[in-house]
């Protein structure tokens, strides 16, 4: 009798854990502005109180390129519950100047399919870059060098 109450309680309790698992799915960006020589980075977040398993469907990352990458895990428990958390983290380095959006990323968990949201992105020149301006031909003359042994001459 008592394995049999033992067996029912531990029965209910994964069928408890089961009906209130909470899955949460979070993107995130460190900047929605930049200059095209810096990095923004990309993160997705996905945390659970069931065990995670994520099956992840990226963006392109269209108008970037992926610098670097990077994944994390962690576990937390609390009084009665565990969550399961992992991240992943991109460098991203703008390709050119312009805006562009990161579209939502899909995260399956379990049966269950999230997206995240989107991000609008400004790249701008990067610092102390410029155009310079075409100069035009001169018509005057150019001037003639000097002789050698004039170049080579330093008064003090």
């Amino acid at each position: 009798m008592k394995r049999i109450t033992l067996s029912a309680l531990f029965l209910c309790l994964a069928v408890y854990a089961f009906a209130f698992a909470e899955t949460s799915v979070k993107a995130e960006v460190d900047k929605l502005s930049l200059s095209a020589d810096k990095f923004i980075t990309y993160k997705i977040t996905v945390a659970s109180t069931e065990k995670l398993s994520p099956e992840l469907q990226l963006p392109d990352f269209k108008g970037f390129t992926v610098v670097s990458q990077g994944q994390s895990s962690s576990m937390s428990l609390s009084t009665g519950s565990v969550e399961n958390s992992i991240v992943y983290a991109f460098v991203l380095g703008p390709q050119k100047e312009g805006v562009f959006t990161i579209q939502p990323a899909k995260v399956t968990v379990g049966d269950q399919v999230y997206a995240t949201d989107s991000f609008e992105i400004q790249v701008f020149p990067a610092a102390g870059s410029f155009d310079l301006p075409e100069i035009p031909p001169s018509d005057s003359q150019p001037q003639k060098a000097l002789p050698e042994d004039e170049t080579s001459r330093i008064t003090l």
